[in-house]
């Protein structure tokens, strides 16, 4: 009740202080303390600050004389007892509080909704830091393999060379059988010509 009143003292342009709160929550406890201090505070009629008199709970209440429930602001003046009654009766205040709730709604939807965006960004972070260091390995890979190709060319051509100089070597061989063949035959025929002549007496 005591913050309630602030909130209400607030609303009307009115600060309510220290002094005037303790006086304030006095009064609210004489009044849950004592019937008669309740109906005073019901009616409306307290002017001064009411505290449960010395003898216990249903005693007589002393009538505190004290200064007003908080310095008005600027100019403004404290509003009257049925004035702030009628405040705490605010027809409006069912209507403040339903929309504070619904505001108060609004800001956990609005949280939740932004921890879930968070959320996503991050999973949508993390994905294209896969994706990233996917293509990073794949293009290493693909380094690798066309490291691999130049080395494979490389070797293909130095095949090649060897081929051709195997070849060129089995021409020159294939020519000097063939010089050997031709040797061999006309050593073959001077032999037997060299047999076929009459014995030497």
């Amino acid at each position: 009740l005591s913050r309630q009143a602030r909130q209400l003292a607030a609303q009307a342009g009115q600060q309510v202080g220290s002094a005037a709160g303790f006086e304030l929550e006095g009064t609210l406890q004489a009044a849950l303390a004592d019937e008669s201090a309740a109906e005073l505070l019901r009616a409306g009629r307290v002017t001064t600050a009411l505290h449960p008199g010395s003898g216990g709970f249903g005693s007589p209440l002393s009538a505190v004389p004290a200064k007003p429930l908080g310095p008005a602001a600027g100019p403004r003046r404290i509003a009257p007892a049925k004035q702030r009654a009628s405040q705490r009766t605010d027809p409006n205040l069912d209507k403040r509080r339903e929309r504070r709730r619904a505001a108060d709604k609004a800001v956990s939807r609005a949280e939740e909704e932004s921890k879930h965006a968070e959320e996503s960004r991050m999973a949508a972070e993390q994905a294209m830091q896969r994706q990233a260091d996917d293509g990073q390995a794949l293009r290493r890979r693909l380094a690798e393999l066309e490291a691999e190709l130049h080395r494979v060319r490389a070797e293909e051509s130095l095949a090649q060379r060897e081929l051709m100089r195997l070849q060129k070597q089995l021409e020159a061989a294939g020519k000097h059988a063939g010089e050997a063949t031709r040797r061999l035959s006309r050593a073959r025929a001077q032999r037997q010509r060299l047999n076929s002549d009459p014995p030497l007496t």
